[in-house]
């Protein structure tokens, strides 16, 4: 159950310095009713997520919650990510309690209160905590910096019993700017630096692409996850008012200055006019804070995934392995375009099933591509494609499973093996409503872990499997998509079951 803090936020002119800076003060946490560590602090539902908003209101404030666990082993998932204020860098811990409720360290206990390193560039916080033993814990939220100017803002709190949280939105829009806004939560506050610089609060690009027809996201999913950008999804004659709002927040600088300083971002379009309309190109190319725009097309997905392609060689360099999905159905592209990704420098390609097309040939040769990884079977890509793909390249490897399913559980697996991805934690979207897993790419990278794909109505046996083949979960998981295309029991059953089930094992 999420309550609203009563967050009083005034800002006023400070003294001039290098870059204007401006004070931001917040009364003390309304929601807090205790911020000292003991049984009065506030109570976390340990059934169901729950989402909690406070703030650390002076360099001083440190915030408690507290949650219980019933089993030992028994995971947790806990995030906390900046919302506003000044570059609140957030730290996590976890304790125990004595008999007075009091906090006692857990530090020094191995594996236990482990901080995610992944998060390091969002000055968001995460810890997955496994229960040494059943009873009370506390969770200690508080700022690194202890001067004024990185410690005060607020915050939201993010708490599930489990192995995973869900990220959603009303819609595949507002759920691809939910994602953005998870990986990126420090663009828009009071001293995160905005654009090209040293400082990483903000991504290096944003790709756009239609969010009704799947082919040009999902080519493109490898290149704004190796761009360590987002993806979002637009409407072919209108952009979003969901895009418009989590764009407009990328591009806002620090300090408060017009998103059109020093740092303007990079926007990439994918698709052509009947994917992406020029009246949304328009819309986009005038928000503030827009520096390059550049519309990657071709006069079909085959060529546009090509022009892709060529982009990813101009901005980012490739190597010498591509992958190639087919172009008639999204599930192998989805599965492959976070592994693609991870790699830094392989770009997805697609064919028809029978028939490779010239253009893909083409940028395979052209490019010195000396290994293909054909992803799914012969329904999606046959054997005459396969040995046309052989007489192009040196390498044709297939990776596949009997079902959309253990294809993508043997394309997380390829890039466990070969990418260095971590199996300890996945990203799992629907495998049979594709719109919300469009945009899902890039938090594979920001978690390190593959992407699975499940039923909507049932847990996919080869989840399980791909866990067992592998290990316990060790840190967290995502799923992305509201219960329409991934349901609460599926949901409950990933995130509570998987763990049950493997630590059932003998």
């Amino acid at each position: 159950m999420a309550v609203l803090a009563a967050l009083v936020v005034a800002i006023l002119p400070a003294a001039s310095i290098a870059v204007t800076s401006q004070a931001v003060y917040y009364a003390p946490d309304a929601y807090e009713p205790s911020d000292s560590a003991t049984m009065t602090a506030t109570f976390l539902d340990p059934v169901d997520d729950e989402v909690t908003y406070h703030n650390l209101h002076d360099a001083t404030d440190i915030d408690w919650v507290r949650f219980s666990a019933e089993e030992t082993g028994q995971p947790f998932v806990i995030e906390a990510e900046p919302t506003a204020g000044r570059d609140v860098d957030l730290h996590l811990e976890v304790f125990a309690t004595d008999n007075d409720g009091d906090a006692v360290d857990l530090v020094d206990e191995d594996g236990v209160n482990e901080n995610d390193d992944a998060l390091w560039n969002t000055y968001g916080s995460q810890v997955f905590f496994e229960a040494p033993e059943p009873g009370d814990y506390l969770v200690k939220i508080y700022a690194h910096d202890d001067e004024d100017n990185g410690s005060i803002g607020a915050y939201t709190l993010t708490f599930s019993d489990g192995i995973a949280r869900r990220i959603y939105g009303a819609n595949r829009y507002d759920t691809a700017a939910r994602v953005s806004r998870t990986i990126w939560p420090m663009t828009d506050l009071w001293g995160a630096y905005n654009g090209l610089s040293d400082d990483p609060y903000d991504p290096y690009v944003i790709v756009v692409a239609s969010g009704e027809n799947w082919p040009d996201a999902l080519a493109g999913a490898s290149f704004a996850t190796a761009w360590d950008g987002v993806l979002l999804l637009t409407k072919k004659g209108m952009l979003p008012s969901e895009t418009a709002v989590e764009m407009s927040r990328l591009m806002t600088q620090a300090y408060g200055n017009s998103p059109s300083g020093d740092y303007p971002m990079t926007v990439y379009i994918l698709g052509g006019t009947s994917a992406v309309s020029q009246a949304v190109e328009d819309e986009i190319a005038a928000m503030d804070g827009v520096g390059v725009l550049t519309r990657l097309s071709g006069d079909d997905r085959y060529e546009t995934a090509a022009a892709i392609g060529e982009q990813y060689d101009t901005d980012l360099g490739i190597g010498t392995t591509a992958f190639v999905v087919g172009g008639a159905t999204p599930w192998d592209a989805l599965a492959a375009g976070p592994v693609a990704g991870y790699t830094g420098d392989t770009p997805i390609l697609m064919t028809r099933k029978s028939d490779v097309p010239t253009v893909t040939i083409d940028f395979l040769t052209d490019h010195g591509i000396t290994d293909v990884v054909v992803v799914g079977g012969e329904a999606v890509v046959d054997a005459t494609a396969f040995a046309e793909l052989e007489t192009a390249v040196a390498n044709v490897d297939r990776v596949f499973g009997a079902t959309r399913y253990s294809t993508a559980a043997a394309v997380a697996q390829w890039g466990v093996d070969n990418a260095g991805m971590d199996p300890a934690g996945v990203t799992l979207v629907s495998g049979t409503n594709f719109p919300d897993g469009l945009a899902a790419a890039p938090i594979s990278y920001y978690s390190g872990g593959p992407m699975l794909l499940t039923r909507g109505d049932v847990l996919a046996d080869e989840v399980y499997q791909f866990f067992e083949d592998n290990e316990l979960p060790g840190m967290a998981s995502y799923v992305v998509g509201g219960s329409a295309a991934i349901s609460d029991d599926v949901y409950w059953e990933f995130k509570v079951g998987i763990w049950s089930y493997l630590n059932s094992l003998p």
